[in-house]
């Protein structure tokens, strides 16, 4: 009984191991994405980030990077955006704030619903001005 509580408790960290690692990768590569398109230097907050990808974790997938390079591409006047911001809250220096605009545009409910921090959310509102959206329905 032992061993298999061992087994199953081994077998548990593993699958959380392996999608940390995971959510470790993703942020690396949008950090890539943003550094490359926004250019700063400023303070990222590695578990502000983790925490809002853990939670959004259902609505990315394999594409998602490359729909936020594509976004970026498509429309230049986030990135411009977001710069003109950057001193105005720490949101605008953390690489989420790429993949909240993606999300805004492909899934706003669940971006809505999902989004951890109430903080933040009036950076999601300006997200959502940018794009032409209403936030609040």
């Amino acid at each position: 009984m032992i061993e298999t509580a061992d087994h199953l408790f081994c077998e548990t960290m593993n699958i959380l191991e392996s999608e940390s690692k995971i959510r470790g990768s993703l942020l690396e590569e949008l950090t890539d994405i943003y550094d490359s398109t926004i250019t700063t230097s400023k303070f990222k907050d590695q578990k502000f980030n983790m925490l809002v990808l853990d939670n959004l974790s259902d609505v990315i997938n394999e594409d998602t990077l490359d729909n936020v390079r594509h976004l970026l591409g498509d429309r230049a006047y986030i990135t411009e955006r977001i710069k003109s911001r950057l001193d105005s809250n720490i949101f605008w220096s953390q690489p989420v704030s790429i993949l909240a605009y993606l999300l805004a545009v492909e899934q706003p409910l669940a971006l809505k619903e999902l989004w951890p921090y109430a903080e933040s959310e009036e950076s999601l509102e300006i997200i959502y001005s940018d794009l032409g959206k209403k936030y609040h329905n």
